[in-house]
């Protein structure tokens, strides 16, 4: 490329400093709504856990679509949830040890293969801790 030739739109020279964005003033009512939506977020997060481990410790192993259907069916998610309701949640508690994937792929329905997953003594003893004491 010579002088007198425009760089081009893909070029991979640094940006200029002046192109450099400037950070928003954060103000208190932005850091208390914030806040109060991660208490809200965070109390949802726990319960969405423990509907999965209660779907799973009931129907035996099951894959994410399967979960996401039985909590359509039983009114925990409203019926236009999506995969991605049910699948990051899976993976959070599989790090947790809590579930674990079965070895093999399962085909239900018109489903593509997919893992099955099923409890683990660690999420069994999630859900009993969670369930309120019987007198």
């Amino acid at each position: 490329m010579n002088a007198t030739q425009p760089a081009l739109p893909f070029d991979s020279s640094p940006p200029l400093a002046s192109r450099r964005r400037k950070r928003n003033a954060s103000t208190e009512a932005t850091a208390q709504a914030r806040a109060d939506a991660f208490d809200k977020i965070k109390g949802k997060r726990g319960k969405r856990h423990l509907l999965i481990l209660h779907a799973i410790a009931q129907h035996g192993p099951m894959t994410t679509r399967q979960v996401l259907r039985c909590l359509v069916a039983q009114g925990h998610l409203p019926p236009t949830a999506e995969r991605n309701q049910v699948s990051p949640r899976l993976s959070e508690m599989a790090e947790a040890g809590c579930v674990e994937a079965l070895d093999e792929l399962r085909v239900v329905g018109d489903d593509t293969p997919a893992t099955a997953w099923k409890i683990t003594p660690r999420g069994q003893l999630l859900i009993e801790d969670s369930e309120p004491e019987r007198n």
